[in-house]
């Protein structure tokens, strides 16, 4: 019935795709509808959707079968059709599905055999009603049942703010625009005392500093992208503030550098923000526009997410987001992230630095180390998926050194790494394990899917 994919076997140009808030409904007498034909390259989701099937004939309410679909997907309710959620994807598959219910089916989650790469499937709390089998499990592909109650919760992201409380930034001069600088703007409607402030335009240049108040409370750029012209040290916005309140940062690019320096303790969530990097700038940028004048296009400058003052502890959430770090350590924080994206970095594409760090769906490419943790971290990480294209013989990809890895699922897909994959060093004593124990069910709570 909808369709988010271009051609037949998909593309990489259905990156960050989106779906929240609407209801399907396939009718009668219609056995092989799908509801939602679904694709999703790198980073996305489908939020709050409703699909029907009045007589339970239809065939699947969201099908995923090309390319590849790497979705964080909650608040779904899926009615009446054969199979619920098919994953058939393949290559660099990643999908959460969480608090969601599906309803009078034969199956309701299918991981269907993966000719590609794997797929790879949490589920934390779905419940099911009327469904003769729960999970199917096909060559390759993984399905992992998520314990809700030893995992943490994500914040609600969705508040809503009346237009009194909104600042729309073009209402204090921002031009968005990409040439004019908004910055001064766009500092204004910061500094409004409003607790909502939203990007109604396409392009914003801000080659400035924006502080974040603790008046604000969410940043929505509803899709619109950040860039920068020149490049300089400091993030695009910083905050200084400390408070208890949860500040939302949601639906938004950037390209030049950090997007967001975390001085003060207060709990920040993030959301569907693309970093765009070197890798990506074709995708959905002009060459020109992504790269600060004076930078280097590979250099590893590009992130989300930076811990700028590491005296203090931080907690921070991170959802449908690609870039949150690179090319150094989420150090002294409390992370908590659904469907992260990581890649194309000269070191680890996950590291975390002492802190906690708890990671349901994880996705990388062409990077050393696929997940590192040390200084005493203590890390739950679920379901993830690594592209490795190239032969590393000398690295590995899992690294524990004086850290706590309570548990990892990990999924390669067309190269693996050719020779160590995984490094624990505690005490001074180091252990490497090779692959052939850790397939699944493997050693000391880490359990692998391998398929180079």
């Amino acid at each position: 019935m909808v369709s988010f994919h271009v051609l037949r076997k998909g593309s990489n140009i259905d990156i960050g795709n989106i779906l929240e808030n609407v209801t399907i409904d396939v009718g009668r007498d219609n056995p092989g509808a799908a509801a939602l034909a679904w694709s999703c390259s790198n980073y996305g989701g489908v939020r709050g959707v409703s699909l029907k099937s009045a007589d339970g004939k239809a065939r699947v309410g969201i099908d995923m079968g090309v390319r590849n679909a790497c979705s964080e997907m909650h608040g779904l309710d899926i009615d009446g059709f054969e199979t619920g959620v098919r994953v058939a994807s393949g290559s660099e598959t990643v999908v959460v599905l969480e608090d969601s219910r599906i309803a009078r089916a034969k199956t309701g989650v299918s991981a269907a055999d993966a000719k590609h790469g794997c797929n790879m499937v949490a589920l934390r709390r779905v419940r099911m009603d009327g469904v003769d089998e729960r999970v199917r499990e096909g060559k390759n592909s993984v399905v992992v049942e998520v314990d809700a109650a030893a995992t943490c919760d994500f914040p609600a992201t969705d508040a809503r703010y009346s237009p009194a409380e909104t600042a729309c930034v073009e209402d204090f001069g921002a031009v968005g625009d990409g040439v004019h600088d908004d910055t001064a703007a766009i500092a204004r409607a910061f500094a409004s005392g409003r607790p909502a402030i939203v990007f109604t335009r396409a392009v914003y240049r801000m080659d400035g500093v924006v502080e974040i108040p603790r008046t604000v409370r969410c940043v929505d750029g509803l899709y619109a992208y950040f860039i920068r012209t020149v490049a300089r040290p400091e993030a695009a916005f910083a905050l200084r503030e400390a408070d208890s309140s949860l500040l939302v940062f949601r639906r938004v690019g950037f390209a030049g550098g950090t997007l967001f320096d975390h001085f003060a303790p207060r709990p920040v969530a993030f959301e569907d923000v693309f970093t765009g990097f070197p890798h990506t700038r074709g995708y959905w940028v002009e060459d020109g526009a992504a790269v600060p004048k004076g930078v280097d296009p590979k250099s590893g400058i590009w992130e989300t997410y930076r811990n700028a003052d590491l005296s203090t502890r931080k907690k921070v959430y991170a959802r449908a987001c690609i870039s949150f770090t690179a090319d150094e350590p989420l150090e002294n924080v409390d992370f908590v992230g659904r469907l992260v994206n990581n890649e194309h970095l000269r070191d680890a594409a996950f590291w975390f630095k002492g802190g906690t760090a708890e990671v349901v769906g994880a996705k990388s490419e062409n990077c050393n180390v696929f997940l590192r943790a040390s200084d005493g971290a203590k890390v739950k990480f679920l379901c993830g998926n690594l592209l490795q294209f190239g032969k590393h013989p000398d690295q590995w990809a899992v690294e524990s050194i004086d850290s706590d890895m309570e548990f990892l699922l990990g999924a390669w897909s067309i190269y693996s790494f050719h020779g160590r994959y995984l490094r624990i060093v505690k005490g001074g004593r180091e252990e490497i394990v090779p692959l052939e124990k850790c397939r699944r069910g493997g050693k000391d709570g880490v359990a692998f899917i391998a398929n180079p």
